[in-house]
């Protein structure tokens, strides 16, 4: 994520990274808005629109219900181990 800045030097200023069209999951694929470098004649993207309304509303919860499914299987995955590997830091476990 950044700005593009114009003037004397133009440059896009770095934030952070993250996907821009992480919306898009939920069912509504944005409009890309471009900037396009009058020099260079370059095009860059710089912001996408989005329009949900009530039409929407089934994916989103359908990709919602996605995204917990997949979170449960990552807690249940982490908790398996930390169970494992408390079991084998036990001295007891060589008695089995």
């Amino acid at each position: 994520m950044g700005r593009f800045i114009t003037g004397d030097i133009d440059y896009k200023f770095m934030v952070a990274v993250q996907s821009s069209r992480a919306a898009d999951r939920f069912g509504y694929l944005g409009e890309t808005i471009f900037y396009e470098d009058e020099d260079t004649k370059e095009s860059f993207p710089v912001e996408i629109h989005y329009n949900f309304d009530k039409n929407y509303l089934k994916y989103v919860e359908e990709e919602l219900e996605n995204i917990k499914i997949i979170y449960l299987i990552i807690l249940k995955k982490s908790i398996t181990s930390l169970i494992v590997e408390k079991f084998i830091q036990m001295k007891s476990w060589q008695n089995f």
